[in-house]
């Protein structure tokens, strides 16, 4: 009998383990050769629902795989109606990254499988309205007194200018 409760033990936390390491990782094209990956699943040891492990950007063509940002965004702007992650123009993919180190601000970076990556904007926290479509992308920067209204100025990167880069 003592033998029995141990085997019926040892298999339950066996299963136990196994179900607790479980995680299916996911991969997303978001445009041209890049894809938004990650791992998600649920396990017993994680909260109702499942759970999502770190996510990345990554461009692939062929046998050649690059990460290009372990930190991607959303980032979320004030008034939590506006966001922006990434938008593809040509070959080239403008997207937010998270700088964990430091002052943890969102940076706008550029990706170009011919020239690398680029720094659009080192701080992207300052706007609080961007609009990113076919034509380009148009930051608007939160005004005197924090007032949101359309920037006079608006920071703005046309289709073009970010195709080249």
């Amino acid at each position: 009998m003592k033998r029995r409760f141990v085997s019926i033990l040892s298999i339950a936390v066996a299963t136990l383990i196994a179900a607790a390491g479980c995680s299916k990782k996911l991969s997303q094209s978001i445009g041209g050769s890049y894809y938004i990956e990650g791992s998600s699943g649920s396990n017993y040891l994680s909260e109702p629902g499942g759970g999502s492990g770190p996510r990345q950007l990554v461009y692939r063509n062929g046998d050649k795989v690059v990460v290009i940002s372990k930190y991607p965004g959303p980032y979320s702007f004030l008034d939590q109606d506006n966001s922006f992650s990434w938008h593809v123009y040509g070959d080239v993919l403008v997207y937010t990254d998270y700088r964990p180190e430091g002052d943890g601000s969102y940076r706008l970076l550029a990706f170009s499988p011919t020239h690398g990556e680029k720094e659009l904007e080192p701080d992207f926290r300052q706007y609080w309205k961007v609009i990113a479509d076919d034509t380009g992308i148009t930051c608007h920067r939160l005004q005197s007194g924090g007032e949101k209204k359309d920037d006079p100025h608006p920071k703005v990167f046309s289709a073009e200018s970010l195709k080249a880069l």
